[in-house]
């Protein structure tokens, strides 16, 4: 007896039309949505935790390696520095975190156990916790953050009372 075998059975052309589904998700949307959440936006508060939400392609659900790297506005106050546990990218702390003025490079966290093949695009979310140390700016008026991951830059306004 012949063994068939057909073309929508094999793994790598699973993976190969993720990946085309992902890129045509992607490709529809080339605004490179993002948003940033504050705890609060009063003008002068502190400490304040800022969850940003990004459209990117995600494997399993989540961002794997790489970093983000995070520009807020010049009169947000960025500590000189910031502990990675004080970083969250999905629920996971981030591997590593760097402060140069208010560009904060976020170096994603090691993936854990078995990483299955499936790249779809999806919603990333990286929080600042409170014991980041970063406050709004003094002033009252609209503000925007960027956040870029390779090649993509993604800008996420926000507004301070």
């Amino acid at each position: 007896m012949q063994h068939v075998r057909t073309v929508a059975s094999s793994p790598a052309l699973a993976v190969v039309l993720s990946l085309l589904t992902a890129a045509a998700a992607l490709a529809a949307d080339p605004t490179n949505s993002s948003t940033a959440a504050l705890s609060t936006s009063a003008a002068g508060a502190k400490p304040v935790a800022i969850t940003i939400a990004l459209r990117a392609e995600l494997q399993c659900g989540r961002l794997v390696g790489g970093s983000l790297v995070v520009t807020f506005p010049r009169k947000m106050r960025v500590p000189a520095s910031i502990s990675a546990t004080s970083v969250l990218v999905g629920s996971r702390a981030a591997r590593s975190v760097t402060v140069a003025g208010r560009v904060v490079t976020v170096a994603v966290p090691l993936p854990r156990g078995v990483i299955c093949a499936s790249i779809a695009p999806g919603v990333a979310k990286i929080t600042f916790l409170r014991a980041a140390g970063l406050g709004n700016p003094k002033s009252p008026g609209a503000y925007s953050l960027t956040v870029r991951r390779g090649a993509a830059t993604f800008g996420s306004p926000f507004r301070i009372d």
